[in-house]
């Protein structure tokens, strides 16, 4: 896996980036997402956050009772959500990973991909 310069420079600014919209994208879809997981009866269980990116929804729904593991590519996007579970105290697994073809060791309940 290879990354690009893109990715070295965007984990360093990501989150700050994001915030200049008004709300960082994971706090604006954790409202919807919520929403499903009750409109479906689901229960927090195991949860894959794809595409993973600096952890930030992975963080929220760790919160939330689910154990989660998050895979993203980028090995920036994976320090930085490592950096940021560690301040959180969160129990989750980042991993650096491909999207197109990973590996967790249990099967999860559920997979969010944003």
């Amino acid at each position: 896996m290879r990354s690009s310069t893109g990715y070295t420079v965007l984990p360093l600014v990501y989150d700050r980036w994001q915030k200049t919209y008004g709300k960082d994208y994971s706090s604006l879809i954790l409202p919807r997402l919520l929403g499903t997981i009750r409109g479906l009866r689901l229960r927090p269980g195991t949860l894959l956050d794809l595409a993973c990116g600096t952890g930030s929804l992975a963080i929220m729904l760790a919160r939330r009772g689910w154990n989660v593991w998050g895979i993203d590519a980028s090995e920036g996007m994976i320090a930085a959500a490592n950096a940021k579970r560690h301040l959180a105290r969160s129990r989750i697994e980042f991993l650096r990973q491909d999207m197109r073809r990973f590996r967790l060791p249990e099967k999860v309940d559920l997979v969010a991909l944003q």
